[in-house]
């Protein structure tokens, strides 16, 4: 019962507040040893949802904490870690057009703000997983601004890779002297099911907050309308500006990318699945 009740208190206080990293140094993706076998098919790889099925349950040692102050502390770490992995998105979109007068002028003809996820890094530029109606300038002249947590700048954004259907994009900005970033481990939870009812976190900028954590519940696998591979179902808590952001396990290995809402619950999310995100990182030069 104290367990329920503390991880009830971290809930409250993690909802909608900002907090500082306890980790402030910059992280790299190492090696992984992975079960996940998609389909190779000339130059890409494919990923069949039947595939699924086939896969065994996944375990962590997090799972058989019953300490209610250790349990505890493995969630507020990985709440700030997650957070270092986490980038705000403002979009604006621009047309050039003519005046009366035959004057060009440069018009403002939308905006979004969003969230993504940092996946990679070079010796100059962080990469960036998104939604691809984040950024999806419609035919007109785009502007992305980044900011990633304990920014007090932020950098230009470009988009180098996206796939409409899978409602997925890679964006790219400069490393500048950012040394809080933690890259997010896509690969650990690849080849496993999802455990349903597994405690999950979610971290995004909804309503115009930024790097946000919420917890939630999974609930399993489901299919939606306009997507050809099944989605995850959960209900950490999600609105308007999380899209792009992470969904991930106690532990911090990335579950999802959060993409989809319900119109008039917050609480019930839809996150594209973590080896659809694999594929089409893998397909775009990413490992």
């Amino acid at each position: 019962m104290r367990k329920k009740i503390l991880v009830i208190i971290i809930v409250l206080t993690s909802i909608f507040i900002e907090g500082c990293s306890l980790f402030p140094f910059l992280t790299l993706t190492s090696s992984y040893t992975t079960l996940f076998t998609p389909v190779t098919n000339s130059d890409t790889i494919t990923f069949y949802d039947d595939e699924y099925l086939g896969y065994d349950d996944f375990y962590t040692p997090t799972y058989d904490i019953t300490d209610a102050d250790l349990y505890n502390d493995v969630l507020i770490n990985t709440r700030d870690l997650i957070r270092r992995s986490n980038i705000a998105i403002s979009a604006t979109f621009y047309s050039q057009q003519l005046d009366p007068f035959g004057v060009p002028r440069t018009t403002v003809i939308d905006s979004s703000f969003g969230s993504g996820v940092i996946v990679s890094v070079d010796e100059n530029y962080f990469y960036a997983i998104t939604n691809f109606h984040v950024v999806n300038n419609k035919g007109n002249e785009p502007f992305y601004w980044i900011t990633t947590f304990q920014d007090s700048y932020g950098s230009e954004g470009h988009v180098v890779g996206f796939d409409e259907e899978l409602d997925l994009a890679i964006i790219k900005f400069e490393r500048n002297n950012r040394d809080n970033i933690h890259l997010m481990d896509y690969h650990t939870r690849l080849g496993f099911k999802m455990n349903e009812d597994e405690l999950v976190l979610a971290v995004g900028n909804p309503k115009g907050l930024t790097h946000n954590v919420t917890f939630g519940r999974l609930h399993y696998m489901t299919s939606i309308d306009d997507v050809d591979y099944k989605v995850i179902y959960h209900s950490a808590t999600i609105a308007t500006g999380s899209s792009g952001g992470a969904l991930v396990d106690v532990d911090g290995h990335l579950l999802g990318i959060n993409a989809w809402g319900e119109l008039n619950t917050d609480e019930e999310a839809f996150a594209i699945p973590v080896y659809i995100i694999y594929t089409f990182l893998a397909n775009n030069g990413f490992q």
